[in-house]
C-alpha cells in the first residue's frame, strides 16, 4: 500500500507541473497521456513479482547475466507483473540486449546497475523495447561500455532504445557512458524495412543522461512525447553531442507532440537540445520546450547554441532559464518559421562576436515569421536578440535593440564625395558579405560595385579579396561616383546574400563643373569649320573635341 500511495504522489506532481508551466501551450493529447500513465503505474499493484537474483542472476560485475534476466522477462510478460532487479552489477550482452516484453514492469533497485559488457561493435542496446505496449522501466543505472568498448567507429550503442511500441513510461532510470545515446526513440527497422508504426506515448520522467558519447536523448520518429524533470549532461564525443536532439532520419520519419519540460541540461558538447527537420519542414511540429535550466552547453563551434531550431515550425521556446552559454542562447535558423521565444531569461550567452542571446538568421534559408515575445534577454556577447533576415515579430522584449546596424557620416555628399560608413552586430560575417550604394526604395541591383568585407583596407572591390576575413563590425569609405545623377539614395548592408540593415537616406548633388576650352585659332566668316579642345574638371569627358563653324 505504501508504494501504491507514493506512485500516486508522483503522479499527482506530473499532473501539478502541467498545470503550473508558464504560458505556454499545451496540446490536447497530454491528458490522454497521463491517463495512461496511471494505467501503466498500475500495472503491478496486485500482480507478480520475480526477483532475478532468485533465478539465476549473479549481479557481481563479472558474470553474465542477460539469459537469466531475460527469462524472468519472458515468464512475466502480458501477466502486468513486474521483474524486480536488486542491488548488484549485472553484466548485459548488450548485441543480445534485454529485449521487454509488452504488460510488464521492469523495476531496478536504487543501487542495480545493468552494465555492457564490452564489445566492438559500432551498434548495440542494453535494453531494447520493440514492438510492444504497456510498459514500465523504473529506476536504477543502464551503463553503457564507452570506457571498455574495443571498437572505434560507430555511434549507435544505446542505453535504452524504444521502438514501434507505445505506452511507455521511463521513471528514475539514469543512462551513462554509452558508445551512442543514452536514451533513442524511433520507428526501428524489421527485415531492413522502417517498421509503419511509429512510437506513441512515450514519458521519461525523473531520468538522467551522463556522459553518453554521441547524444542525451533522440527523438527520431514519435507522436507524443512527454519529458518530464529529466538531466541530460556531458555529451560528448560523436555528433551531434546534444544533450536532447529532435531529428528524423528519412522523409517518412514525424516527430509530432513533444513536451520538453522543467529538465537540467548542461555541460553538452554542442547544443542542449536542437531540433532538425531538414528532411521536411512538416517532420517536425507541436513541440513544447518549457521550464528548462538550459547552461554551460556548446564548447565546439558556432552551432552549438544552447537551443538550436532548424528546418522546424511551430517550437514554443517558453519560460527557460537559458543562461551561461558557450555560444548563442536560442538560435532559429534555416527555413524556420512559426515559432514561438516567449517568457525565457536569456543572459550570459556566448564567448565571440559571433554569439548572441536570440539569434535569427538563415544560411540555407531565411527564418522568418517567428515571435519574439516578452523575454528577458541582457548581457550576451555580440547583441541580445539579433534578426539578421527581418519579417519577424519583436514585443516586449527587455533590451531587445541588438540587430545589425548600418550608420553612415554624412546626411549629404557630392557625387564623387565619400561617405563613412560603419556596421555592428553582424552574425556570422563572411568575406562575401557587402555593401552596396541604391537608389532610395528601389529594388534591383546596387547603384555601385559592392563593398567586401575585408581584412586589408576598407576599399571598394568588385570581388573578394584572396583571403579576406569578415567582420561582425567595421568602418569602410564609400566613393559616390561623379558620374552618379542626383537623388536620393541609401546603403544596403547584405549577409548572405540577403538584405539586413539599411542606412538613413544620403542626399547626392551634383558637383559644380568647369570647362577650360584651349586657345581660339584667328578666324574670319565663311572660314572652313575647324576643331576646338577643350577638358572638364569632373565627371564630364576630360578631352572634348568641339568642331566649330565659322560664320
Amino acid at each position: 500500500m505504501k508504494y501504491q500511495i507514493r506512485k500516486l504522489l508522483i503522479l499527482a506532481s506530473k499532473i501539478l507541473c502541467f498545470v503550473t508551466l508558464p504560458a505556454c501551450q499545451l496540446y490536447a493529447a497530454d491528458q490522454t497521456q497521463f491517463d495512461r500513465l496511471k494505467s501503466n503505474e498500475n500495472l503491478s499493484d496486485v500482480k507478480q513479482t520475480i526477483n532475478v537474483k532468485d533465478k539465476g542472476a549473479i549481479g557481481d560485475g563479472v558474470a553474465n547475466d542477460t539469459a537469466a534476466i531475460q527469462a524472468v522477462i519472458d515468464k512475466i510478460e502480458g501477466t502486468g507483473g513486474t521483474v524486480f532487479i536488486p542491488d548488484g552489477t549485472y553484466m548485459i550482452d548488450a548485441l543480445t540486449s534485454l529485449r521487454i516484453k509488452s504488460k510488464m514492469t521492469l523495476r531496478l533497485s536504487g543501487g542495480a546497475i545493468l552494465k555492457a559488457i564490452p564489445n566492438k561493435e559500432v551498434k548495440y542496446h542494453i535494453i531494447l523495447i520493440a514492438g510492444v505496449s504497456n510498459v514500465n522501466i523504473i529506476g536504477g543505472t543502464v551503463q553503457g561500455d564507452r570506457a571498455t568498448h574495443t571498437g572505434t567507429s560507430g555511434e549507435w550503442g544505446m542505453g535504452i532504445r524504444i521502438c514501434n511500441s507505445m505506452n511507455v513510461l521511463i521513471d528514475g532510470v539514469t543512462a551513462k557512458d554509452c558508445w551512442g545515446d543514452g536514451f533513442e526513440i524511433d520507428r526501428g527497422i524489421s527485415n531492413n524495412i522502417l517498421n509503419d508504426v511509429m512510437p506513441v506515448n512515450i514519458t521519461l520522467v525523473n531520468c538522467i543522461a551522463d556522459n553518453n558519447r554521441r547524444q542525451g536523448l533522440s527523438i527520431i520518429s514519435a507522436n507524443g512525447v512527454i519529458i518530464q524533470n529529466c538531466t541530460f549532461k556531458n555529451t560528448n564525443g560523436a555528433d551531434p553531442q546534444a544533450g536532447i536532439d529532435l531529428e528524423p532520419n528519412c522523409a517518412t520519419d514525424i516527430i509530432n507532440n513533444v513536451q520538453i519540460l522543467n529538465c537540467q541540461i548542461f555541460n553538452n558538447a554542442r547544443s542542449g537540445i536542437t531540433t532538425n527537420g531538414k528532411l521536411g519542414r512538416d517532420a517536425i511540429k507541436n513541440v513544447t520546450i518549457s521550464g528548462n535550466n538550459v547552461y554551460n552547453n556548446g564548447e565546439i563551434d558556432q552551432w552549438s547554441h544552447a537551443i538550436t531550431i532548424a528546418y522546424t515550425s511551430g517550437v514554443m521556446i517558453c519560460g527557460n532559464d537559458i543562461h551561461d552559454n558557450k555560444r548563442s542562447g536560442v538560435c532559429i535558423t534555416n527555413k524556420s518559421t512559426g515559432n514561438t521565444v516567449t517568457n525565457n531569461t536569456i543572459i550570459n550567452n556566448g564567448n565571440s562576436n559571433r554569439d548572441a542571446g536570440i539569434v535569427l538568421y538563415g544560411i540555407k534559408g531565411n527564418s522568418t515569421g517567428n515571435t519574439i515575445k516578452g523575454n528577458t534577454v541582457t548581457g550576451n556577447k555580440q547583441a541580445n536578440i539579433l534578426d539578421c533576415n527581418g519579417g519577424n515579430t519583436f514585443i516586449g522584449n527587455i533590451d531587445s535593440n541588438s540587430s545589425p546596424s548600418l550608420t553612415v557620416s554624412h546626411a549629404t555628399v557630392v557625387a564623387g564625395g565619400t561617405v563613412n560608413a560603419s556596421w555592428s552586430r553582424v552574425f556570422i560575417p563572411t568575406s562575401a558579405d557587402w555593401i552596396g550604394i541604391y537608389e532610395q526604395g528601389a529594388t534591383g541591383n546596387s547603384k555601385d560595385l559592392p563593398y567586401f568585407y575585408t581584412s586589408g583596407g576598407e576599399t571598394v572591390y568588385e570581388t573578394p579579396l584572396p583571403g579576406a576575413t569578415a567582420k561582425s563590425s567595421g568602418t569602410a569609405s564609400i566613393v559616390f561616383p561623379v558620374t552618379m545623377p542626383a537623388g536620393t539614395y541609401e546603403l544596403r548592408l547584405y549577409s548572405y546574400n540577403t538584405l539586413i540593415t539599411t542606412s538613413a537616406p544620403i542626399t547626392v548633388s551634383k558637383a559644380d563643373q568647369t570647362i577650360t576650352f584651349g586657345d581660339l585659332p584667328m578666324k574670319t566668316v565663311r572660314d572652313a569649320p575647324f576643331t576646338l579642345s577643350a577638358t572638364a574638371s569632373s565627371w564630364m569627358r576630360r578631352d572634348i573635341m568641339a568642331k566649330v563653324v565659322p560664320w
